[in-house]
């Protein structure tokens, strides 16, 4: 399972004070280490999955010219969108709002 970190980034404004929110999202595995593997002898194996993990993330945009590439993005884009819109909800339902007024308070 691979989940998504948010990390925050203030974006200052130019000749304001004024700052804007831009998040970012990083792909990590939901288990850093397997300490069964690495404890067989396996050290690759038990760092695998959160290699995995980071491979998503790691660049944006690559070529999808191949099919790795076009299965690489299909996953960014599966991530990145799920992660907002999860984190969206999150943030709609903590102000006990009706969902009936998703639509009109939340534009994606």
């Amino acid at each position: 399972m691979i989940m998504a970190r948010a990390f925050d980034n203030p974006i200052p404004g130019y000749c304001t004070f004024n700052t804007i929110n831009l998040r970012l999202w990083k792909s990590i595995p939901n288990t850093e280490f397997d300490f069964s593997s690495f404890n067989k002898g396996d050290y690759f194996r038990a760092l695998e999955q959160k290699e995995k993990a980071e491979y998503i993330t790691s660049v944006l945009y690559p070529n999808d010219e191949t099919e790795a590439g076009k299965e690489l993005r299909l996953k960014q884009q599966y991530l990145l969108v799920s992660a907002t819109v999860q984190d969206a909800m999150r943030r709609f339902m903590k102000r006990k709002r009706n969902l009936e007024e998703w639509p009109e308070k939340v534009a994606i």
